[in-house]
């Protein structure tokens, strides 16, 4: 999960389209590639941004899943 605060000192802001800018060290060190699809939540409050990779989902969902319905899939 890679966590966005609001900084004013920040270098990096949101684009015009609603992008955020991840730098290319925390998208490696996460194993995001260009055009990845995240998992964005908004904290409370509203000054954080949570960036959840699929793959996080994937366990994640896995887990309450299996859970869920024992072990099957």
């Amino acid at each position: 999960m890679i966590v966005v605060s609001v900084d004013d000192r920040g270098v990096f802001t949101m684009s015009n389209q609603g992008h955020v800018c991840l730098p290319l060290p925390v998208r490696r060190w996460c194993g995001l590639d260009p055009g990845a699809q995240v998992l964005l939540a908004v904290g409370q409050p509203a000054d954080r941004l949570f960036v959840y990779p699929s793959t996080t989902l994937d366990e994640l969902l896995g887990e309450h899943h299996r859970a869920l319905f024992g072990g099957q899939r």
